[in-house]
């Protein structure tokens, strides 16, 4: 989609969040990895890595509304509030 749709929208989009085994993990679909944050510390988890490969497992792209471009998002949670990373539109 052109830029201008992303006129007017300002501020922090808020990732997904997949739980498993116990922890949380941001899902961030532009840098292709998982990321768990405990206090302070945070570890990184690739898409392509084998632990990365199994919560890949546990995600489902679900097409935006607006623009259509795939948006990663936990299989069993979908929050209401997640924006589109490519147009920033609300779309669920």
């Amino acid at each position: 989609m052109d830029q201008p749709s992303r006129q007017g929208r300002t501020g922090a989009r808020r990732l997904p969040i997949l739980y498993v085994d116990g922890e949380h993990y941001f899902v961030d679909q532009r840098l292709h990895e998982f990321r768990k944050v405990r206090g302070t510390a945070i570890a990184f988890i690739p898409f392509d890595s084998e632990r990365g490969k199994e919560f890949l497992q546990e995600i489902v792209a679900i097409p935006c509304d607006l623009c259509g471009v795939p948006q990663l998002q936990p299989r069993k949670a979908i929050p209401s509030d997640v924006l589109c990373f490519d147009c920033a539109g609300r779309w669920l």
